[in-house]
C-alpha cells in the first residue's frame, strides 16, 4: 500500500531476499525490486493464487472495521472498547 521499504531497512531484513531482488541503477547504487509473482513461486516451489482474496474489504479502515472480535462471547461493554480502539488506530 505504500510503496517499497527503504533501502536501509531491506538491506537489514533477514527475509529480505525470499521477496526482494537486489539490483543497480545507472550510478552503481543498491536498490531492490519487488519479485514477480511467477518468480516467487518459481523460487519456492508453490502456486501461489493471484485472485484470492484474503479480505472482502478493499481499504484499510473497512479491514480494521470487519475484522474478527479477538475472543467469541465478548461482552457489549468489551465489544465497544474494542471498536473504539480500532476507530482509534484508523484515525492514527
Amino acid at each position: 500500500m505504500l510503496g517499497l521499504p527503504p533501502t536501509w531497512m531491506l538491506e537489514v531484513g533477514k527475509q529480505s531476499g525470499e521477496f526482494f531482488e537486489k539490483t543497480h541503477d545507472e550510478f552503481g547504487r543498491r536498490t531492490y525490486r519487488l519479485k514477480s509473482m511467477e518468480q516467487y513461486s518459481r523460487e519456492h516451489s508453490t502456486k501461489e493464487q493471484p485472485s484470492k482474496k484474503y479480505f472482502s474489504a478493499t481499504t484499510l479502515p473497512e479491514i480494521i472495521k470487519n475484522y474478527p472480535m479477538p475472543r467469541k462471547n465478548m461482552k457489549q461493554a468489551e465489544i465497544d472498547r474494542e471498536m473504539t480502539n480500532r476507530y482509534s488506530f484508523i484515525d492514527f
